[in-house]
C-alpha cells in the first residue's frame, strides 16, 4: 500500500492538530491546577508515610479526600469555559481501567498486603489512564505515566525501604509536569 505525499502530509497535520486540540483542553480546564494539587497530596502521603505517624491511613484518606474536593471545585468551576468535544471511547477505556482496577482485580487477587502494596498498585492503575491518554493524545502524558510507573516499581521491588521517597518523588514529577504544562504549552 502506496501512501501519496499529500495523504501523509495531510495525516500528519491531522495527527499535530490533535495533539494542539489536546493540550488546549488540558490548559482550559485547569490541568496543571490538578497536577499540583495531586502532587502535592501525593507528596504529603509519602511524607505521611515515612513518618509512621500512627493511624498514617487516616490523615491520607483526609489528604486524598481535601484533593478530590479541590479537584471537583476547579471541575465545577471550569464546566462553563470547557468547550471540548470529550472522546466517549477514550473516557470509555478510562473507565473499564478503573471498573477493572478497582471493583474487579481487587476481590480475585490478594493484591492489598501492606499499605505500600496498595499505594502503589493504585498509583500505577491511574498511571496507565497516563499511558493511554498519552498513546491517544499527546506522548507527554505516555511518558509521565511511564516516568511514575517506574519510579514506583524500583521503590516497591528494589528498595522497599524507600518506597516512601519514590512515592514522594511520583508527587514531584506530578507536580512539575503542572508547571511545565502551564509554561510550555501555550
Amino acid at each position: 500500500m502506496n501512501i501519496a505525499a499529500e495523504e501523509a502530509t495531510k495525516a500528519l497535520e491531522a495527527i499535530e492538530a490533535s495533539k494542539m486540540a489536546m493540550r488546549r483542553a488540558i490548559m482550559n480546564s485547569r490541568g496543571p491546577a490538578q497536577l499540583w494539587i495531586w502532587g502535592l497530596a501525593w507528596m504529603a502521603m509519602a511524607i505521611v508515610r515515612k513518618m509512621n505517624y500512627p493511624k498514617f491511613w487516616v490523615t491520607i484518606l483526609w489528604i486524598s479526600t481535601a484533593g478530590m474536593v479541590a479537584s471537583l471545585a476547579i471541575g465545577i468551576f471550569q464546566s462553563g469555559r470547557f468547550r471540548g468535544k470529550l472522546d466517549k471511547r477514550f473516557m470509555a477505556v478510562c473507565a473499564t481501567l478503573l471498573v477493572f482496577g478497582y471493583g474487579i482485580w481487587p476481590r480475585f487477587f490478594a493484591l492489598f498486603k501492606t499499605y505500600d502494596s496498595a499505594y502503589a498498585y493504585q498509583v500505577i492503575l491511574w498511571m496507565q489512564i497516563y499511558i493511554v491518554g498519552g498513546i491517544w493524545f499527546d506522548t507527554f502524558l505516555l511518558w509521565v505515566g511511564l516516568l511514575i510507573t517506574a519510579l514506583i516499581l524500583v521503590g516497591y521491588l528494589f528498595v522497599p525501604g524507600f518506597f516512601w521517597l519514590s512515592a514522594f518523588l511520583s508527587g514531584v514529577v506530578l507536580f512539575c509536569s503542572g508547571f511545565y504544562i502551564k509554561r510550555c504549552w501555550r
